[in-house]
């Protein structure tokens, strides 16, 4: 079972929204089960489930499973390999807890969002900082940064991309940058996601990230 966990110290930065329209574009690229894992304490992940209906969806359907401490979270990774589910997505909560070190030490890909602006970059050094302790447990862990709410055509972002590049350690930044259009917000509060809307350029920027988190399973 392939494990991939969105995960920030800042809350903030939209780590719900990217799982959950990331999930939706894996099961349109490939024919697999996936269970969702909300691991923040706001359960924002478990709200949206319950607002979301997999009817006009093929199958098969994905479900959330709410976890509060490290041992749930062990439990639900058990289950789901038992289960024989193809990926497992995490959803961690936006501050420092001991289920950050489970969720990293199980996963294979780490995905850590962004936002533009400076406060986002010194914070995420304290998100760069855990990576490193869970090499230690885990070394075959990959992660990556995503610049996500992206400010459209302003310089911003690749000032911001600058800045990334210029902390040590820091994992690479992917190219597929998510901007921040209304799409996003509109289809979370309906219970949906991008490809449920109208907005192409939404869809193909979610397609495109997930063909790049995709390649890190065929490298």
């Amino acid at each position: 079972m392939k494990v991939i966990t969105f995960l920030n110290s800042k809350g903030g930065v939209g780590k719900t929204t990217l799982a959950i329209n990331i999930e939706r574009a894996i099961r349109k690229y490939r024919n697999v089960r996936i269970v969702m894992v909300d691991a923040d304490r706001q359960c924002s992940l478990t709200d949206w489930y319950s607002a979301h209906s997999e009817s006009h969806y093929p199958p098969p359907y994905t479900p959330v499973v709410n976890v509060s401490s490290r041992q749930t979270l062990q439990s639900a990774y058990q289950i789901a390999a038992q289960s024989k589910y193809d990926y497992m997505i995490i959803d961690t909560a936006g501050k420092t807890q001991d289920m950050l070190g489970t969720a990293l030490t199980m996963s294979d890909l780490a995905i850590i969002p962004i936002k533009p602006s400076a406060l986002d970059v010194w914070s995420s050094i304290d998100t760069i900082d855990l990576l490193q302790s869970a090499y230690g447990r885990n070394p075959t862990l990959k992660a990556m940064l995503v610049l996500n709410q992206a400010i459209r055509n302003s310089t911003l972002n690749m000032e911001v991309a600058s800045a990334l590049a210029e902390i040590k350690e820091a994992p690479r930044l992917s190219p597929n940058f998510i901007h921040g259009r209304v799409a996003y917000a509109r289809t979370i509060n309906e219970g949906n996601t991008v490809f449920d809307s109208n907005d192409e350029a939404a869809k193909q920027e979610i397609s495109s990230l997930t063909e790049e988190i995709l390649g890190f399973y065929n490298d």
